[in-house]
């Protein structure tokens, strides 16, 4: 019967090693791929910031939109492993897509955009 118990317990302990395992790998491609993702955006970012200084207001707004659609991917994707979203990167992308929204907002003559 202590056979039987030793047996099963390994074999538990292997399916919780198992699931770890698998959520760590997970957890470590979201991480690569917001990294990847935050780097894409803020280039979708400073390109919108120039467009809007070389007053080409058209270029500007769909750059915004395109960094606008990768931020929502990516807050999406990072928002199960907090650790990852609060890690810098994202946070970091988020506050260019702010600056280059409050830019062109202000070359344009528009409303500031609130926070939200």
């Amino acid at each position: 019967m202590e056979t039987n118990r030793v047996a099963h317990d390994a074999q538990r302990l292997a399916a919780i090693v198992d699931r770890i395992t698998e959520h760590l790998t997970t957890k470590n491609q979201v991480r690569d791929l917001t990294l990847s993702r935050s780097r894409a955006l803020i280039r979708y970012c400073a390109n919108s910031i120039r467009a809007a200084h070389r007053h080409e207001y058209d270029e500007a707004r769909a750059l915004l939109a395109e960094a606008r659609e990768a931020a929502a991917t990516m807050k999406a994707d990072a928002a199960a492993y907090p650790d990852v979203y609060y890690a810098g990167y994202l946070q970091d992308a988020l506050k260019e897509l702010a600056e280059a929204a409050i830019v062109l907002a202000i070359v344009t003559g528009q409303e500031v955009p609130d926070p939200d």
